[in-house]
């Protein structure tokens, strides 16, 4: 049933002095009129703003213009859709939202192009308006269109239709105009959240689509290792029986090839352990257990297990103080370390010296541990790039010098774990020198990376989580 009611008042018809019958001046009925309109707008903003909800902002954008304007009416907003280039019918009032959508406006172009509200008295008849014969269906008569603008970006609009001819006055055409301003503005901030719920939605599904990623690379390297180490331990094994007479007298040339062939099974082995190693920073917590170490037992310990190739004119230098302090570390993470700086070393050296030296530095309260060569040296600089997974001096087809990158980056990764710093001078053509500084101690204050995570051994207490 449609509802009447008296328009609001234009200024030029409430500006005459003369008393009203109830004694008010028509100035007072102004006054009180706008202090109703101001009243409206920040009820309705108050109603819009409450939520960023697009669907409720909506509902009750067109609840409170149907409350405040109540003539017999239909209201819809329509918001402009990037990717398709046209407003889509999102929200309507007094109309099934169903026809709607079919519902196109004849004045899109306009509206979007001058960005100002436009109105048509009378929306049946005239060449303008294509969509006639949907308007005298639902007997919607007079329009008014109010864009949905924010830093004069057109989001949509608010559009107004009578189902009686209605000639809209400029104070309603500015009430709604005020109202599609505050609407806008609470539009584009439910924009921007459903924006980034979506994409928070976008990247928890390829967080959780990397993390099975992870899981089954670390399942197949772990696979892989095992089926890998299983038979080059029996090689290992049987080199090393070779090597000892077990299986009978050798020539000189036989025991040169069974060397190489325990040199590179060597090679492999430390390979497929940085490979997993690497593996365990990029997927998993690595643990540092920390315990009092012989620094001079574990450079001897280190030093006898080490043979230099003999296919390479390289000597190795160990190079001691009389004594060095105990210091509390994680001694498997210090032999990796020492282990992949002497690796990387031999590889690119292919003549002269590989020079291991310790330090003590008393003031820093700290232990310095250099590894020195006569080898091809680093181009180029900076050169913090050989620190990073598969990181290497020469990336190209035609490098000589075998490796996959892995021992820098893993260098740097247990340094780093370890409280202490990395760094390398290098000359081409001259050699390279890679110098680690540990701390004596590791001070359990001292936080790594979200994957990091400290843990004594023995019966010391158990130190913070590196998290």
């Amino acid at each position: 049933m449609a509802r009447t009611t008296r328009p609001p008042q234009r200024l030029s018809e409430t500006s005459r002095a003369k008393p009203n019958e109830g004694g008010k001046t028509p100035l007072f009925e102004e006054t009180q009129h706008n202090l109703n309109r101001i009243r409206a707008l920040r009820e309705i903003d108050t109603a819009i703003t409450s939520t960023l909800d697009l669907r409720t902002i909506l509902y009750l954008l067109l609840e409170n213009v149907d409350r405040f304007l109540p003539f017999s009416h239909a209201s819809a907003v329509r918001l402009w859709n990037r990717k398709t280039g046209t407003l889509k019918p999102e929200a309507s009032r007094n109309i099934d939202m169903e026809r709607w959508q079919i519902a196109d406006s004849p004045f899109d172009r306009e509206l979007r192009k001058t960005k100002t509200p436009l109105v048509a008295a009378n929306l049946q008849r005239g060449s303008r308006t294509r969509k006639t014969a949907f308007f005298r269906q639902h007997a919607l008569v007079s329009y008014l269109g109010v864009p949905l603008v924010v830093s004069d970006e057109f989001l949509g609009v608010l559009e107004y239709y009578t189902k009686e001819k209605h000639l809209f006055t400029e104070e309603e055409i500015e009430f709604l105009s005020a109202l599609a301003a505050q609407a806008a503005i609470a539009i584009q901030k439910a924009q921007l959240y459903e924006q980034i719920k979506r994409q928070a939605s976008e990247l928890q599904e390829k967080n959780a689509e990397l993390e099975r990623s992870n899981e089954v690379k670390s399942t197949f390297l772990r696979f892989m290792s095992h089926e890998v180490r299983t038979p080059l331990t029996t090689l290992f094994g049987y080199s090393g029986m070779l090597l000892d007479g077990l299986l009978g007298p050798l020539s000189e040339e036989q025991l040169k090839a069974v060397r190489a062939i325990l040199g590179q099974s060597t090679e492999l082995f430390t390979l497929i352990d940085n490979v997993l190693e690497a593996t365990r920073f990029e997927t998993a917590r690595v643990m540092v257990e920390t315990r009092e170490v012989d620094l001079t037992k574990l450079i001897e310990d280190l030093k006898a297990g080490y043979n230099t190739p003999l296919h390479k004119d390289i000597t190795l230098e160990w190079r001691l103080p009389p004594e060095l302090p105990a210091i509390r570390t994680d001694i498997d993470k210090v032999k990796a370390i020492l282990k992949n700086l002497l690796n990387n070393a031999i590889r690119f050296t292919e003549q002269g010296s590989v020079i291991v030296s310790v330090r003590y530095l008393q003031a820093e309260q700290g232990i310095e541990l250099k590894v020195e060569d006569s080898g091809i040296g680093i181009p180029g600089q900076p050169k913090s790039h050989i620190f990073e997974l598969f990181g290497q001096a020469n990336s190209s087809d035609t490098r000589v010098q075998e490796g996959v990158g892995l021992g820098l980056y893993i260098v740097k990764k247990y340094t780093e774990l370890l409280s202490g710093k990395v760094e390398v001078e290098s000359e081409v053509g001259k050699g390279s020198t890679f110098t680690v500084t540990l701390p004596l101690a590791i001070d359990d204050d001292i936080f790594g990376t979200v994957n990091d995570r400290v843990r004594p051994r023995g019966d010391q207490p158990i130190a913070k989580s590196r998290n």
